[in-house]
This record gives C-alpha cells, structure tokens and sequence, in this order.
C-alpha cells in the first residue's frame, strides 16, 4: 500500500516511511551507509516496501551498524531479514533455521508461511514480564502511535504484534492502548488502565481531532 504525497498527491513508496531512528538519514541513507553500499541499495528498497506497513516490523541497527529487519516484541527477534552478499539472508530463531534467497517474492513467501505464528509472545517474554505480579509490566512504559484510518481514529502499541483498534474519538482511541496491553500479554484486565504509555500522535490524528472537536 502506497500514501500520497500531501504537496503534489504523487505515491509515496512504503520504503520511504520507513522509522531509521537516527536524525538527518533516512531510510535510503542508512542502507547505503551501512548496507553495503549502492550494489544493494535497490534490495534494501524492496525489502522495505515489503516490510514497512506489516505489523510488528521494524528496522534497526545492530552490532555496531548493521542493519536489520526483524519481528518481535520486547527486544526480541523471532524472525529477521538483512542484505548478505548471497542475496535476502532470512532467520527463523524459533526454528534455528536460516535461508537465502535471490528474489523479493521468494522472501515475500517465507515471511508469509511464518509471520503469524512468530507474532505470538515468546514463553520467555510472558514469563518476564508476568513474574512477581506483573512487576514488570507495571513499569515497564510503552510507546502508543495514534494515526488515522478515514474519519476513524488507530490506535496501535509498539511491541504489541496484533492488529491496532479503531475508535470513533480520541479519548476512546487513547484509553483503548492499555487494553491492546493486556490483551496481548493475557494480563489481568484491571491492569490495562494503569499501563504506563507514552503516547505519540501522528499529524493525522491531530488534524482528525482538531476538524471533529469544529464538528462539535
């Protein structure tokens, strides 16, 4: 799926989206930098317009500056992708289990076969972060991303590898975050409204919010 160009309505490539967490590089900047160059440039820009609206992927840097796409939650990276010199180096940690492959669409079907069953918490993750009563969990603060969907509020929660909620108004769309938490994390459901969250607004929700607080 491709987003519109606010300035001259040209599609964005999903590539182009991609959250690097360093500032002044992008997406494209960072791969090249520490990707290994323009020769694997055109891979990285395949591999992000596969991987940058998928839930619960993201993109870092590891050991010192590799790059690095993966699916997990919680510092965990159940499945990851990277550039290799033989082609897109896949890993399985749950099976062991590495792959190579020399096409986007060969990637696009191993990520498929696994995706659903790598997105589910970790025995480790649940163990973590249940033990001494939740303590953990009760710390710990999350990060909720409000965007929009149509006239609709999203309300998606990083480390939370499930689809977002939909609401029709912002208080809902920010009190619903605690309950995407516990819910995943098969917590106790009081739990959700003390769920610490740090919550980050997209300029969509806030031009959402701001035309429907006209409304009223």
């Amino acid at each position: 799926m491709m987003s519109l160009d606010g300035v001259d309505g040209k599609e964005i490539p999903p590539y182009r989206e991609v959250h690097v967490g360093i500032s002044m590089l992008d997406y494209v900047q960072v791969c090249e930098v520490f990707g290994g160059g323009h020769p694997n440039l055109e891979a990285w820009k395949d591999l992000g317009n596969l991987l940058a609206h998928r839930v619960g992927w993201h993109f870092e840097l590891v050991n010192w500056g590799e790059p690095l796409w993966s699916l997990g939650s919680f510092g965990e990276s159940m499945l990851n992708i990277q550039i290799t010199d033989k082609g897109f180096g896949c890993f399985d940690y749950r099976e062991d289990e590495s792959s190579v492959f020399d096409t986007i669409a060969l990637v696009s079907n191993w990520v498929d076969a696994r995706e659903m069953d790598a997105r589910q918490l970790s025995e480790l993750s649940s163990e973590w972060l249940s033990a001494n009563n939740w303590e953990l969990l009760r710390r710990h603060i999350f990060v909720a991303q409000i965007s929009t969907i149509g006239q609709q509020f999203l309300t998606e929660v990083d480390g939370v590898l499930g689809p977002g909620q939909m609401s029709e108004n912002f208080v809902e769309a920010v009190r619903c975050s605690g309950t995407l938490i516990v819910d995943f994390l098969n917590a106790p459901q009081e739990l959700a409204p003390s769920i610490r969250v740090d919550l980050r607004c997209d300029p969509s929700a806030a031009e959402l919010l701001l035309a429907k607080s006209g409304d009223g």
